[in-house]
């Protein structure tokens, strides 16, 4: 259940500071909310019907080129990345 609480504990936090709003400190307050919502992971079954299993697929339907990649790539290069995760 620990693993499970990860996520939605920092989901929580990161959506508080977005909108202005004190994180949650205490884990086993979050913790307990969360039990009592009676939350619970469903199971996960694969889809049954339009699955394609080939593993011969092509890219050259994807709607990416070569040219797309090479604009992408100029466009993230004119950032400048010195100032990246200075908070």
């Amino acid at each position: 259940m620990q693993e499970l609480m990860e996520y939605p504990y920092a989901a929580a936090n990161m959506y508080a500071v977005v909108w202005g709003l004190d994180p949650v400190h205490d884990r086993a307050a979050f913790e307990g909310i969360v039990t009592q919502l009676g939350l619970s992971q469903p199971e996960w079954t694969p889809p049954t019907e339009n699955v394609n299993l080939s593993e011969n697929d092509d890219d050259a339907n994807s709607g990416d080129t070569s040219a797309d990649a090479e604009e992408l790539k100029a466009e993230l290069y004119k950032y400048d990345t010195s100032t990246f995760g200075r908070y």
